[in-house]
């Protein structure tokens, strides 16, 4: 299995251009644990290439958060199958996954919605699905219901099936982009599935483009619009959710005149990365030549515009292994030097029309697809206006801004934004900044914690006999650990470097958990401070964990000493360890800033695959053993050839 570790999401404004506050971060991940508790998945979550639900490539888990003084970052990591068998294993977690996502609502939630849609029982073709909202999938369920908003007859519908939007508008409220609550019957209804990845209801709404059609109505009262509905959805009102898909996505700024492009084809062919990430392998442009027109009694010359999108990967929304590419046309008044008409659609080919279209330029293709048109707007809008619109439906395809003439370096997003590091690979450079400071807050499940105790690591010897140890620097630290520990039996361990990697301390769940901890921490405190002062201590990581409802959380402070000390003493007026995570962390990422609040130190992820920070050993290095008298006594009689030499 090859995995990658990377920083999922941070805490701080996304160029979206909002942001997510630690304690929900924290939350989300609490509550991830909890569900697994009662579904019994393993923690995590299907990873796919561009969230397109249809295009599975492995598992991404969350390893934990991640603090120090410049923000608090979500780390984890995702796996991908290298071999068959693997790649079995992770298709049947994926698939049990979304059967448990997509059916976990109750059996009361499921009658409400058939019962608002006047609905008796369900067909056998029928599907919940966990959307934007909890949604019905059937054949015509929402044109049934609202014949005034799809049928052809209809005053609000055009001949090609798109509503009149302000009217759409007047009858429903819009609660999110392509989302409308009918009011009446409490239902919702939705944008057409092809403003969807794949064009397929298991993906997202195209919020960026919906977004942006509604907002160029209200601002353009004169403009008529129409839009496409989905005429197999209806949703339940009480579950809207609100989907994130974090993609920085642009538009060009700048404004060309048109009247001066020259007629033609132009084909803009994708890189690898994008036809990987967007499955997206060529965009092909037309301007055609200017014609005359007559308007109001008036000669116009207007420029006609023709755009689609040819795509590496049949659509998994469309049946028979069809391809489905994004099509648009506009219409440019040169006399107004505006925008007067502009349209987008779906062309869909079978398989063996699709590699003929391939092969051919636009202006040559000729119409041999199935053709769905999703959106129109009439009147004129500014050709800025117009651009912005064109980019945004044509969202996730880079070549559009591309042609348009936004700067080569927008355009292109560097893979490291989104998995920034092999876990083979990762850098292992020790810092040698005198102040540094960061935390790691992991969680799993637990069982039943009674005792506290140390964890001990287990080394081989040179006549292969197994030998338990416990890092602890063998001085001061190592005194008081044994005070607290039945660890008579145990090695001590320290590397002459001046570094610590304390062994994870683990409190039991006792009636007097806090008071436990705060006495342990403050005799620890006491002794690593006189290590600091004494006996050469300069960098520790420190691991504790203790079970708070039913999930271990795992803390884990690394850094220089003075820092590290520094929080410890006053880890107790930040933290409480009988509340969540999420209920305190925001008050440790500014006690952190606090005690230094710059920093210019990479993030040093080493040990988080293991849930804990730790600094990794380089080189050769002195290794002390401070042993018990039993077991040092034993070891002299026995007089081992490796410890005779």
């Amino acid at each position: 299995m090859k995995r990658q570790l990377g920083v999922f999401t941070t805490d701080q404004i996304n160029k979206s251009g909002f942001r997510i506050r630690a304690s929900a971060l924290m939350s989300s991940e609490e509550r991830h644990h909890f569900e697994r508790l009662t579904t019994g998945l393993p923690a995590g979550l299907p990873a796919h290439i561009q969230h397109d639900m249809h295009r599975p490539f492995g598992w991404s888990k969350v390893l934990g958060l991640y603090i120090d003084s410049e923000m608090v970052r979500v780390v984890g990591v995702i796996e991908e199958a290298e071999t068959e068998q693997e790649t079995i294993q992770l298709t049947q977690l994926a698939s049990l996954f979304w059967e448990v996502h997509h059916n976990k609502e109750s059996d009361n939630l499921k009658r409400d919605l058939l019962e608002r849609a006047n609905l008796s029982e369900l067909d056998e073709f029928d599907k919940f699905l966990k959307m934007e909202a909890y949604v019905l999938s059937r054949k015509n369920v929402a044109s049934l219901l609202y014949p005034e908003l799809f049928n052809i007859s209809s005053d609000s519908v055009d001949k090609d099936g798109l509503t009149d939007y302000k009217i759409l508008c007047q009858s429903m409220k819009q609660v999110q982009p392509g989302i409308f609550l009918d009011k009446k019957h409490n239902l919702l209804i939705f944008a057409h599935r092809f403003f969807r990845r794949s064009l397929s209801h298991r993906n997202k709404l195209n919020e960026y483009f919906l977004s942006i059609f509604d907002k160029t109505v209200a601002e353009n009262s004169h403009l008529v619009p129409r839009l496409r509905l989905d005429p197999d959805l209806i949703g339940h009102p009480e579950t809207v959710t609100n989907l994130l898909e974090l993609e920085y996505w642009w538009g060009p700024h700048f404004n060309d005149d048109i009247s001066l492009i020259p007629n033609g084809v132009t084909e803009h062919k994708a890189s690898e990365r994008t036809r990987y990430f967007e499955g997206i392998d060529r965009t092909q442009i037309w301007w055609k030549s200017p014609e005359t027109r007559l308007n109001s009694s008036i000669e116009d010359r207007y420029r006609t515009f023709e755009i689609e999108e040819l795509v590496e990967n049949s659509s998994g929304g469309l049946p028979d292994e069809q391809y489905g590419c994004r099509y648009a046309h506009a219409e440019y008044s040169i006399g107004t030097s505006a925008i007067t008409h502009f349209d987008g659609a779906i062309r869909a080919y079978p398989q063996d029309k699709y590699l003929d279209r391939i092969d051919l330029a636009i202006d040559q293709a000729g119409k041999h697809s199935d053709y769905t048109k999703l959106f129109r707007f009439d009147g004129c809008m500014t050709v800025d206006l117009w651009k912005r619109l064109l980019c945004d439906y044509f969202k996730g395809n880079p070549l559009i801004p591309e042609y348009l003439g936004a700067a080569q370096d927008d355009i292109e997003i560097e893979p490291e934004d989104i998995i920034n590091k092999d876990v083979s690979k990762i850098d292992t450079e020790e810092s040698k900044s005198e102040s540094e400071l960061a935390v790691f807050i992991s969680l799993t499940h637990s069982v039943s914690i009674n005792e506290s105790c140390i964890e001990p690591s287990v080394i081989v010897l040179p006549d292969e006999r197994l030998l338990q140890t416990i890092e602890t620097g063998c001085g001061a630290i190592d005194k008081f650990i044994r005070s607290k520990f039945d660890v008579a039996k145990i090695t001590s361990t320290s590397i002459d470097n001046g570094t610590l990697n304390l062994a994870k301390v683990t409190f039991g769940a006792t009636s007097n958990l806090t008071v436990e901890m705060q006495d342990f921490i403050s005799g620890f405190s006491n002794s690593l401070l006189y290590d600091i002062e004494h006996n050469g201590l300069q960098r520790i990581a420190v691991p504790i964990s203790w079970v708070n409802n039913k999930l271990l959380i795992n803390l884990s402070i690394k850094g220089s000493g003075m820092q590290v000390y520094q929080l410890l003493v006053k880890l107790f007026t930040i933290i409480d360890p009988l509340k969540p995570a999420s209920e305190w962390i925001e008050n440790l990422a500014s006690a952190i800033t606090a005690l230094v609040p710059i920093s210019t130190i990479t993030p040093d992820l080493n040990g988080v695959l293991q849930g804990q920070l730790t600094y990794k050993r380089a080189g050769v290095v002195k290794y002390r053993m401070k042993l018990p008298d039993s077991q040092m006594k034993g070891l002299l009689d026995e007089k081992p050839d490796w410890l005779r030499q």
